[in-house]
């Protein structure tokens, strides 16, 4: 089971019922974690890259902003560090903490949502979560799972550039893109890493 994949869908759920939950936000679109993929465009030799969510069968979703939806997330891997838990017994350092550094990728428009970016901001910070729940542990087959919302960047412009990197600024004033830098801390037994 994909853990990190998993703790994403239940912090995607919680947004949904605890920030999203209102008619402003009917139409919230909130996306798993992405890569950047390169799509063929119409003239050859060129190509277009853009974030996609990737099922397990390599099918993909574009994760393009829609004015159609006043607010979309995606996720981002950045990188990913294990380290060996300091609290384990014997010789065998089975349980080791994994920690990825994450990015949550936000686009909204100002004039649906009624909400600045700093807004919007506290919004995700009032109600991200900080641990996951017993049964959720559990399930994931973890000892411990600490959510950290480290840090917001509002350069648009600079981020457009590297999520959209083929693609021309497009944005307009009411529209919202802002990236906000998360961790996540995972306590587990290699023992439980299904490899099939």
């Amino acid at each position: 089971m994909n853990s990190l994949s998993e703790i994403v869908k239940i912090i995607n759920a919680i947004l949904i019922a605890s920030a999203f939950n209102t008619a402003t936000f009917q139409k919230t679109k909130l996306f798993g974690i992405t890569k950047t993929i390169p799509y063929k465009e119409k003239t050859a030799g060129s190509f277009e890259l853009l974030p996609t969510e990737l099922d397990l069968e390599g099918n993909g979703t574009k994760v393009i902003p829609d004015d159609n939806n006043p607010l979309q997330i995606y996720h981002k891997i950045n990188s990913i560090t294990t380290v060996p838990d300091k609290q384990q017994y014997g010789n065998a350092n089975d349980k080791v903490i994994r920690t990825s550094q994450l990015s949550m990728i936000v686009w909204a428009q100002m004039d649906k949502i009624k909400m600045t970016e700093t807004q919007l901001d506290q919004l995700l910070l009032s109600v991200f979560p900080n641990k996951l729940l017993k049964a959720d542990l559990t399930r994931l087959q973890l000892t411990d799972a600490v959510i950290n919302m480290a840090s917001t960047d509002f350069n648009s412009m600079q981020i457009f550039a590297r999520e959209y990197a083929t693609k021309q600024y497009y944005f307009n004033p009411k529209h919202l893109f802002f990236e906000v830098k998360y961790s996540i801390e995972c306590k587990l037994s290699k023992k439980c890493i299904k490899t099939c």
